[in-house]
């Protein structure tokens, strides 16, 4: 097993002042995969990027980890212009969209009960029940290709 620590660095000075600091965000000392890659998307192409055991049967590409052994992902788009939409699914196929613009990252912790979609569209996520695991997770390119490195650990 391996400790896995993520720190987050911000830098700004605003008007001679130091508006920034340092954050241990996350640590995990159960960790023992990791998985790092470098994925191509194509343009207007949904592409896997990874999915949970017990996730859609119809996913395509990536890797499948177990349910639940997955603590932490990061998602960094290398594009120079180009943003990425990355989609979020649970087992019921319900859908959250994130768009995610050249040189930035996305980060996630826990998949499970991490997924909150309303019911209707004035629903509160924040109130629902229907509170699942993030099952898959797909991207797709806009604006032409681009590559995205994608940083998972987990405990299987």
């Amino acid at each position: 097993m391996a400790t896995l620590s993520v720190t987050i660095t911000e830098s700004c000075t605003l008007n001679g002042k130091d508006q920034g600091g340092t954050y241990s965000s996350f640590s995990n000392a159960s960790i023992t995969q990791v998985t790092k890659k470098i994925v191509k998307c194509l343009q207007d192409t949904e592409v896997a990027l990874y999915k949970t055991a017990d996730g859609l049967a119809d996913a395509t590409g990536g890797a499948t980890y177990k349910e639940g052994s997955i603590k932490y992902v990061r998602i960094t788009n290398n594009a120079s212009s180009n943003h990425v939409l990355l989609m979020l699914k649970n087992i019921a196929n319900e859908e959250v969209y994130y768009k995610l613009g050249a040189k930035e990252s996305f980060l996630l912790h826990s998949h499970d009960g991490a997924l909150a979609v309303g019911a209707d569209d004035n629903a509160d996520p924040a109130v629902d029940s229907n509170d699942d695991d993030i099952e898959l997770v797909v991207a797709e390119a806009k604006g032409g290709a681009s590559e995205l490195e994608v940083f998972i650990a987990s405990i299987d």
